[in-house]
């Protein structure tokens, strides 16, 4: 037994130890374990992980110093080559017969080569890279982008369109939006419609915004009984801020006046203006 490994490891040819061990596990396959069993060279290479050359000249080698015999088989026209038979020798001093998956002892390129007996891994991945390579051809279907019902709802409340809102319009939409999502985290377009018209009711003279929602949201929760007092009082407000705003600038038009400060300096430049006061 070990003197056919010496031999088959002293030919100096790396792959012979692995075509032997493929050699082996073809010849499991059949009922004879001996011979003869037939064989395609491209069914050696896969098997050992090797060249189709490689494969032909370790099998060779392997004939050469008596580890198998092959016998070369032909078809009817003596011109088209058949996978080739293969015996071993009857003396039982071979080596060790291959179970379970075989097991090149170096590798190689695995050979692209096969009889469709046995397909070799390198094929199987150049076909699955053919197939990736030819579905990546085709145009992929563009998915419809998601709406966002959300800020969809808020433009109807500015009355505008989307497709004409400028860097500031969505800022200020967002904002608002972000808002109202820290008050309502499950605000639904339903929601907002509903607080806008509320909104409206209750302030008919004011500009309606997205801006101006969010500021009165927890406000325009449910409808008031009397929208109107909200527009009244609104209005009172705006009323009083005005009349405290004539009244702040009555006082520093007065306060101006009777400053005589202010007073001289303002003779003093209507002098160098040449203006007698």
């Amino acid at each position: 037994m070990f003197a056919i490994r010496e031999n088959i490891e002293g030919t100096n040819q790396s792959f012979c130890v692995a075509a032997y061990i493929a050699l082996r596990w073809k010849a499991n396959e059949g009922i004879n374990h001996e011979g003869p069993f037939a064989a395609s060279v491209s069914d050696i290479a896969a098997r050992a992980g090797c060249s189709y050359n490689k494969a032909a000249k370790s099998l060779n080698v392997l004939e050469s110093i008596g580890v198998v015999t092959i016998e070369k088989q032909f078809c009817e026209d003596n011109k088209t080559r058949s996978p080739s038979l293969y015996t071993f020798p009857a003396s039982g001093g071979t080596l060790p017969r291959a179970k379970g998956n075989p097991l090149p002892a170096l590798r190689a390129t695995p050979s692209p080569q096969t009889d469709g007996s046995s397909v070799p891994i390198i094929e199987k991945e150049r076909k699955e890279r053919k197939e990736l390579k030819i579905a990546s051809g085709e145009p992929a279907a563009i998915e419809p982008r998601a709406r966002d019902l959300i800020f969809e709802a808020l433009a109807k409340v500015d009355n505008v369109k989307i497709a004409e809102l400028t860097g500031g319009g969505r800022g200020s939409l967002n904002k608002a939006r972000a808002e109202i999502f820290k008050a309502s985290p499950n605000v639904t377009p339903a929601e907002i419609t509903r607080r806008a018209a509320i909104l409206r009711a209750m302030y008919p003279t004011a500009t309606m915004s997205a801006a101006f929602l969010a500021k009165h949201w927890a406000r325009c929760g449910n409808m008031p009984q009397d929208p109107s007092s909200y527009a009244a009082a609104e209005t009172r407000r705006l009323e009083r801020e005005a009349a405290a705003e004539d009244k702040a600038k009555a006082e520093r038009e007065h306060e101006s006046f009777n400053n005589p400060f202010l007073n001289n300096l303002t003779n003093e430049t209507a002098a160098a203006a040449g203006i007698t006061p």
